[in-house]
């Protein structure tokens, strides 16, 4: 999954949220950690396929990723919710398994049903010898439970051969709930760029900024990461006409990184917003004066004469002329 931050209509650039996995074998080199929340504990697994989806319900109840390996014809699923009634991973695959049976066995017949519970994974396993376009197809369905969540993984693969199994075990070996897991300000960086990602801005705007509480108390992450954070969150409450917001979380990231660009350039839409030309026009020369200090891979300011916060000012000869001068000077 890429995160694309909403603030690339100002300044485009993307931060890599999880690694994508590939190649001729399973690759296992990347641990993912997968929490809930406002709950205690997190599934950790190392997939090795590509991440293709990351979805967090609105209301928080169910976080759900899916991630593929094309070229093993392999798919996976991992669901983590809040745990239904105490108990290990057993009592989780009691609970969730029978329901999802009924599913199946409506639409095909299962094949080599099998229970075990290896390290506290409580398993499922079975075939289905054709469903649709799919021949020989094999499931695990992986139970875990653990502080305050459950979560399934089902992974599943078509043209399975005794040999595959191999590919099965790879992922499952590396299954485990961290009971005691508490979440932080990455967890809930990781949340606001799932709702950015999927314009959800409202969200995004909750999370990011349970975020940066959180960061302020206990600082975990990455400089790069909470710099463009703090600018999309600023952003948020901007675009949502939260002012007051927008302005004290800009000027907070300029306390923490006064020569970042997009903080100035921000700032000076939050301005125009007030109608105030000549404040706006000195952010904005403060924005030109350090986008040397833009990162590597991102692209330059953009225009203000295009950018909707300062239409009120885009006809206007005297704000024309000020931009005109700063594009030219820096």
């Amino acid at each position: 999954m890429i995160y694309i931050p909403a603030t690339m209509k100002r300044l485009i650039h993307t931060i890599s949220l999880f690694m994508l996995l590939g190649g001729g074998q399973l690759s296992l080199a990347q641990q993912q950690l997968y929490p809930l929340p406002e709950k205690k504990g997190a599934l950790i697994i190392t997939p090795g396929m590509k991440t293709i989806q990351t979805e967090l319900r609105d209301d928080d109840s169910q976080l759900r990723v899916k991630w593929d390996s094309p070229e093993h014809l392999m798919t996976m699923t991992a669901f983590i919710q809040p745990a239904e009634a105490p108990g290990d991973a057993r009592v989780c695959r009691d609970t969730w398994w029978p329901q999802t049976e009924r599913g199946i066995v409506s639409l095909a017949k299962i094949k080599d049903k099998k229970f075990r519970e290896p390290d506290g994974v409580a398993l499922v396993e079975y075939t289905v010898a054709k469903l649709e376009k799919t021949i020989n197809q094999k499931h695990v369905h992986a139970y875990l439970a653990g502080g305050d969540v459950w979560a399934e993984v089902h992974i599943s693969k078509v043209d399975f051969k005794p040999e595959d199994q191999a590919l099965f075990d790879a992922i499952l070996s590396t299954l485990r709930l961290k009971a005691d897991y508490v979440t932080n300000s990455r967890d809930y960086w990781r949340w606001g760029a799932i709702a950015s990602n999927q314009m959800e801005y409202k969200k995004a705007a909750r999370y990011f900024q349970k975020s940066l509480d959180l960061e302020k108390k206990s600082p975990v992450l990455a400089p790069e990461i909470l710099r463009r954070m703090i600018a999309d969150l600023g952003h948020f409450y901007e675009s949502s006409g939260d002012l007051a917001r927008a302005k004290e979380t800009l000027e907070y990231g300029l306390s923490k990184y006064p020569d970042y660009p997009l903080y100035h350039y921000n700032m000076a839409c939050v301005i125009a917003l007030t109608e105030k030309m000549d404040e706006t026009l000195a952010e904005l020369r403060l924005a030109y004066a350090n986008r040397k200090n833009i990162y590597p891979e991102e692209q330059a300011l953009l225009d203000p004469l295009t950018i909707d916060c300062f239409s009120k000012f885009a006809r206007e000869q005297k704000f024309i002329q000020a931009v005109r001068e700063m594009q030219q000077q820096h």
